[in-house]
Protein backbone atom coordinates (compact mmCIF):
# COMPACT_ATOMS: atom_id res chain seq x y z
CA UNK A 1 0.00 0.00 0.00
CA UNK A 2 1.64 3.38 -0.80
CA UNK A 3 1.98 5.87 1.81
CA UNK A 4 -0.57 8.29 0.09
CA UNK A 5 -2.90 5.95 0.70
CA UNK A 6 -2.56 5.45 4.19
CA UNK A 7 -3.00 9.15 4.73
CA UNK A 8 -5.99 9.22 2.69
CA UNK A 9 -7.58 6.70 4.94
CA UNK A 10 -6.20 7.96 8.15
CA UNK A 11 -8.11 11.48 7.05
CA UNK A 12 -11.20 9.68 5.90
CA UNK A 13 -11.39 7.92 9.21
CA UNK A 14 -10.57 11.27 11.04
CA UNK A 15 -13.48 12.91 8.80
CA UNK A 16 -15.97 9.43 10.30
CA UNK A 17 -15.28 10.33 13.75
CA UNK A 18 -15.82 13.70 13.60
CA UNK A 19 -18.92 13.07 11.68
CA UNK A 20 -20.09 10.62 14.19
CA UNK A 21 -19.26 12.67 17.32
CA UNK A 22 -21.41 15.53 15.97
CA UNK A 23 -24.31 13.39 15.81
CA UNK A 24 -23.69 12.31 19.31
CA UNK A 25 -23.94 15.76 21.06
CA UNK A 26 -26.99 16.53 18.55
CA UNK A 27 -28.50 13.94 20.76
CA UNK A 28 -27.47 15.72 23.91
CA UNK A 29 -29.79 18.13 26.09
CA UNK A 30 -28.20 21.35 26.38
CA UNK A 31 -29.69 23.54 28.85
CA UNK A 32 -29.14 26.83 30.67
CA UNK A 33 -27.86 26.32 34.41
CA UNK A 34 -31.08 28.60 35.02
CA UNK A 35 -33.88 30.29 33.26
CA UNK A 36 -34.02 33.52 34.97
CA UNK A 37 -30.11 33.53 35.34
CA UNK A 38 -29.67 37.55 35.34
CA UNK A 39 -32.53 37.69 37.94
CA UNK A 40 -30.85 35.60 39.90
CA UNK A 41 -27.72 37.45 39.44
CA UNK A 42 -29.25 40.92 40.78
CA UNK A 43 -30.32 39.30 44.27
CA UNK A 44 -26.83 37.82 45.28
CA UNK A 45 -26.32 40.67 47.76
CA UNK A 46 -29.38 39.73 49.80
CA UNK A 47 -28.11 36.15 49.86
CA UNK A 48 -24.72 37.19 51.29
CA UNK A 49 -26.45 39.10 53.53
CA UNK A 50 -28.66 36.32 54.84
CA UNK A 51 -25.69 34.33 54.87
CA UNK A 52 -23.95 36.37 57.17
CA UNK A 53 -27.06 36.53 59.50
CA UNK A 54 -26.87 33.16 59.68
CA UNK A 55 -23.17 33.23 60.33
CA UNK A 56 -24.02 35.11 63.51
CA UNK A 57 -26.81 33.48 64.71
CA UNK A 58 -27.35 31.91 67.83
CA UNK A 59 -28.84 28.72 66.24
CA UNK A 60 -27.29 26.37 63.36
CA UNK A 61 -29.29 25.30 60.25
CA UNK A 62 -28.00 21.32 58.91
CA UNK A 63 -28.74 19.99 55.66
CA UNK A 64 -27.66 16.58 55.11
CA UNK A 65 -27.94 13.02 53.36
CA UNK A 66 -30.36 10.94 54.98
CA UNK A 67 -30.50 7.67 52.80
CA UNK A 68 -32.53 8.62 49.30
CA UNK A 69 -33.49 11.54 51.09
CA UNK A 70 -32.35 15.45 52.04
CA UNK A 71 -32.89 15.95 55.92
CA UNK A 72 -32.93 20.20 56.53
CA UNK A 73 -32.98 20.59 60.42
CA UNK A 74 -32.57 23.69 62.56
CA UNK A 75 -30.79 23.60 65.95
CA UNK A 76 -31.09 25.68 68.92
CA UNK A 77 -33.77 27.44 67.43
CA UNK A 78 -35.18 30.38 70.18
CA UNK A 79 -38.33 29.79 71.78
CA UNK A 80 -41.38 30.64 70.34
CA UNK A 81 -40.06 31.73 66.64
CA UNK A 82 -40.48 29.06 64.15
CA UNK A 83 -38.62 29.59 60.47
CA UNK A 84 -41.49 30.89 57.52
CA UNK A 85 -39.42 30.48 54.13
CA UNK A 86 -38.85 27.90 51.02
CA UNK A 87 -36.42 24.83 50.67
CA UNK A 88 -35.28 24.81 46.78
CA UNK A 89 -33.99 21.63 45.17
CA UNK A 90 -31.53 22.62 41.70
CA UNK A 91 -30.38 19.85 40.02
CA UNK A 92 -28.40 20.81 37.55
CA UNK A 93 -28.38 18.45 34.75
CA UNK A 94 -32.06 18.44 34.72
CA UNK A 95 -34.24 20.93 34.84
CA UNK A 96 -37.67 19.08 35.35
CA UNK A 97 -36.47 17.68 38.88
CA UNK A 98 -35.79 21.29 40.25
CA UNK A 99 -38.34 21.69 43.71
CA UNK A 100 -39.61 24.57 45.72
CA UNK A 101 -41.62 24.03 48.70
CA UNK A 102 -42.67 25.74 51.60
CA UNK A 103 -40.70 25.03 54.43
CA UNK A 104 -43.09 23.10 57.24
CA UNK A 105 -41.09 21.32 60.04
CA UNK A 106 -41.86 18.42 62.58
CA UNK A 107 -41.53 18.37 66.38
CA UNK A 108 -38.15 18.15 66.21
CA UNK A 109 -37.51 21.41 63.71
CA UNK A 110 -36.94 18.84 60.82
CA UNK A 111 -38.21 18.71 57.53
CA UNK A 112 -37.43 15.50 55.74
CA UNK A 113 -37.88 16.25 51.69
CA UNK A 114 -38.06 13.33 49.04
CA UNK A 115 -36.47 14.26 45.50
CA UNK A 116 -37.92 13.80 42.48
CA UNK A 117 -34.97 12.29 40.80
CA UNK A 118 -32.89 9.60 42.80
CA UNK A 119 -29.86 9.61 42.13
CA UNK A 120 -27.32 12.69 41.18
CA UNK A 121 -26.41 16.07 42.94
CA UNK A 122 -28.47 18.73 43.96
CA UNK A 123 -27.94 21.98 45.45
CA UNK A 124 -30.12 22.57 48.62
CA UNK A 125 -31.18 25.87 49.22
CA UNK A 126 -32.81 26.97 52.58
CA UNK A 127 -33.86 31.18 52.70
CA UNK A 128 -35.95 31.59 55.87
CA UNK A 129 -36.73 34.64 58.21
CA UNK A 130 -37.26 34.25 61.41
CA UNK A 131 -38.75 38.12 63.87
CA UNK A 132 -38.09 39.71 60.52
CA UNK A 133 -35.04 38.71 59.92
CA UNK A 134 -33.86 36.53 56.82
CA UNK A 135 -31.26 33.81 56.82
CA UNK A 136 -29.61 31.52 53.98
CA UNK A 137 -27.82 28.43 53.56
CA UNK A 138 -26.85 26.54 50.57
CA UNK A 139 -25.28 22.78 50.28
CA UNK A 140 -24.38 20.54 47.79
CA UNK A 141 -25.40 17.02 48.43
CA UNK A 142 -24.98 13.95 46.10
CA UNK A 143 -27.64 10.93 46.38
Amino acid sequence: MHWGHKIGIVYTLFAGFMIFMVLVSRTEKHELVTENYYENELVIQDRIDAHNNLNAAAFNVNIIRSNQDILVSFDDLPPGDLPAGTVSLYKPDDIRLDQTMDMVLDGDNKMLIKPLGKHGKYKVSVKFKISGTEYYKEKNIVL
